[in-house]
C-alpha cells in the first residue's frame, strides 16, 4: 500500500520565511503546442500563429496566462500546499511573456500566518503566500498570492 505524504503543517511557516521549489518545467515547443491543444486555448491565434504574434510585438506564441498560472502553482504545491487547502488567489500579475522553449521555475515567500474563523479553524492555521514563476533568464513571468489552510500538527 502507498504511504500517502504530509505536511507541510502550519508551524512549519514564517513571516517572511522564502521557499525554493526544487522543480523545473521545460517547455519544449511540442508540450507547449499540445497544452495550448488540449485546454482549448488554440482558438486564439497569438497562442498558435507566429506570425500573428510577432506583427502584436511579441518574438513567438505566447503560453495563455491561465495556464502559466496553473504550472507555477503545480512547481510550488507540494512546499506550500501538499496536504493544505487553498481557499483564496488574489493578485496575480503577468509580467513577461513566457514563450515555447522557455523553462519555468518557482519560489515563494510568507506574507502572514494567522487564524483561521471557519469551521477548519480547530484544525487549520491561515498561511498568505506570494509566489514568482520565473523563466531561464531569471525575468518574473507571473506572480500571485495565495491563502492556504495548511493543518496543526
Amino acid at each position: 500500500m502507498r504511504q500517502i505524504e504530509r505536511g507541510p503543517f502550519f508551524e512549519d511557516f514564517q513571516p517572511e520565511q522564502v521557499l525554493g521549489h526544487p522543480s523545473e518545467i521545460q517547455l519544449t515547443r511540442d508540450i507547449f503546442q499540445e497544452l495550448v491543444r488540449r485546454l482549448e486555448f488554440d482558438d486564439q491565434l497569438i497562442h498558435v500563429d507566429p506570425e500573428y504574434a510577432r506583427a502584436e510585438g511579441y518574438r513567438d506564441i505566447i503560453l495563455p496566462g491561465p495556464i502559466v498560472y496553473a504550472l507555477v502553482f503545480r512547481l510550488s504545491r507540494r512546499q506550500v500546499s501538499w496536504s493544505g487547502l487553498n481557499v483564496r488567489t488574489d493578485s496575480m500579475v503577468h509580467k513577461y511573456p513566457v514563450y515555447p522553449d522557455d523553462t519555468l521555475r518557482a519560489n515563494s515567500r510568507v506574507v502572514s500566518i494567522g487564524e483561521w474563523r471557519g469551521s477548519r479553524g480547530k484544525t487549520h492555521g491561515l498561511v498568505t503566500f506570494q509566489t514568482k514563476g520565473l523563466n531561464q533568464n531569471n525575468e518574473e513571468v507571473i506572480e500571485f498570492q495565495r491563502a492556504v489552510l495548511n493543518p496543526f500538527r
